[in-house]
């Protein structure tokens, strides 16, 4: 059953205050746990890609990360707040936790409750057997508009260009666009999970790793949204299936799906930002094997995995890919610039035998003369997956 896109208002978005803090303590309290020993410093790299051409110049972006003692101030700060509603008997339990949904009257259609704080064990999410728009099939029953981005960091997409109930809003109503072409949307947010970086970091690997809390806050608005999260990897230095496995307690929900960013992964001898990466077939293969082994082993609908290119060597053997039961495996065209240009890319790159999916990504400033809706429908084959950076 399709649902029909409708933007959330402000005050929608917002839950009553006693959930609001019950929930933050919550999270708060498992971030401190979490939190590594170390300040963690990302250096961000942000690509400025030239369509099928070797040449290409990269900015560099730095952001400091929180560090360790400004988040625990901040969860104490949540955690004076919550005992201060507990002892006002604002919360209505004993605990004054509360892990019941906000009340389905104060939601808008189509914008389900915001969901428990902790994902992992969580009794709905495991007995979920649908997509959240109904069946188990993404793909070929679906189309998907999705808006890419990391967390804070505006140069990275528009994802981080607010807060994920902003980027909802914005994200339902441009969704909303596409209802009129044939089937029905799915919103979704890709959110980089694993970003490049210019340095090694401590863990070697030139890459940094979102934290869990972040993750769950766009899972949630995305739940709220009736949509998906895709979690994007750049995985630098590292390999595709160990930074997915770090993800693995999300990569069980049944609405949440994973990108490769060939473009960030990188040989042990290159750096995120000098060069741009490839992945070969094998080890394509190995993440869809692994993701379909979720899929069958807890019982979920259709995944997609998302592997991202915007010239044909970055992805060796492709011919050689090979297809899983319960995977959507879909290539999707990154690159900007004119018209012309990426209707030639999108056309050399795209799946025409019906083996694979096809994605394309339209971006706000880098492309000259964005692609309207209904142009972008007018491709061929048209794109199962739209997503905007």
């Amino acid at each position: 059953m399709a649902h029909r896109l409708e933007v959330p208002s402000q005050a929608d978005m917002v839950q009553p205050i006693e959930e609001r803090v019950a929930a933050k303590l919550k999270r708060s309290l498992l971030d401190i746990s979490q939190q590594p020993t170390q300040p963690r410093t990302h250096l961000l790299v942000q690509a400025s890609k030239t369509v099928g051409r070797h040449n290409f110049h990269r900015r560099l972006i730095r952001r400091t990360a929180r560090n360790q003692s400004r988040v625990i101030r901040k969860s104490e700060v949540w955690l004076l707040l919550a005992l201060f509603s507990i002892a006002a008997g604002g919360c209505g339990t004993g605990t004054g936790i509360s892990s019941g949904p906000v009340p389905q009257q104060s939601q808008p259609a189509g914008v389900s409750p915001t969901p428990a704080a902790s994902v992992a064990g969580s009794n709905e999410a495991k007995a979920a057997s649908q997509l959240p728009r109904g069946g188990r099939a993404i793909f070929p029953e679906f189309r998907v508009v999705a808006f890419y981005g990391e967390a804070g960091v505006p140069n990275m997409g528009i994802l981080g260009q607010g807060t994920p109930e902003r980027q909802g809003a914005l994200l339902a109503k441009r969704a909303a666009l596409f209802t009129p072409f044939g089937r029905p949307v799915m919103p979704a947010f890709e959110l980089i999970a694993t970003v490049a970086q210019a340095s090694p970091g401590a863990s070697g690997c030139y890459c940094g790793r979102m934290d869990d809390e972040t993750v769950r806050r766009y899972l949630d608005m995305a739940r709220r949204l009736h949509g998906l999260l895709i979690l994007d990897i750049q995985p630098g230095r590292s390999r595709f299936l160990p930074e997915a496995k770090r993800y693995q307690r999300f990569l069980e929900q049944p609405d949440v799906e994973l990108a490769m960013d060939s473009e960030w992964r990188m040989g042990a001898q290159e750096v995120p930002g000098a060069t741009i990466g490839h992945v070969n077939a094998a080890e394509i293969n190995a993440v869809s094997e692994y993701l379909a082994g979720i899929v069958k082993r807890k019982q979920l609908p259709q995944k997609f995995l998302v592997v991202h290119q915007f010239a044909g060597y970055m992805v060796e053997d492709k011919r050689t890919v090979a297809k899983r039961a319960g995977l959507a495996i879909t290539f999707h065209i990154d690159g900007f610039g004119g018209r012309a240009l990426k209707v030639k890319t999108y056309r050399q790159l795209s799946d025409r035998d019906g083996h694979f999916f096809n994605g394309i990504k339209l971006f706000f400033d880098q492309d000259i003369n964005m692609f309207s809706a209904r142009e972008v429908m007018g491709l061929r084959p048209p794109p199962d997956l739209i997503t905007y950076q």
